[in-house]
């Protein structure tokens, strides 16, 4: 169960992330993007850390909101512009293995 927290969790910060940001930046510029940084990162740190939606286990390596973000971004990609995983699955392989 800790598990579908976890997703969860991830999936509601690349939701902020990639729903808030861009109109932010858009709307307000350099400004703008600081904020919602501020504003995003704290709120989805807020619930995943402190509030304990993401299970990190104690001694082990900690998996954090980034993979929430960067899968969020794959698949955000993927929906709205209809391009392929089949390309992009050697980088995913890289950055997870680095």
């Amino acid at each position: 169960m800790r598990s579908l927290g976890s997703f969860i969790g991830g999936a509601i910060a690349g939701m902020f992330v990639f729903g808030i940001w861009p109109e932010m930046w858009q709307t307000y510029g350099v400004f703008g993007g600081w904020i919602s940084a501020f504003i995003i990162i704290s709120i989805s740190w807020y619930l995943c850390h402190y509030v304990g939606a993401i299970d990190n286990k104690p001694g082990a390596a900690t998996v954090d909101m980034a993979v929430g973000i960067g899968m969020s971004g794959t698949v955000s990609g993927m929906v709205k512009n209809g391009l392929p995983l089949g390309p992009a699955i050697p980088t995913i392989i890289l950055c997870m293995i680095g």
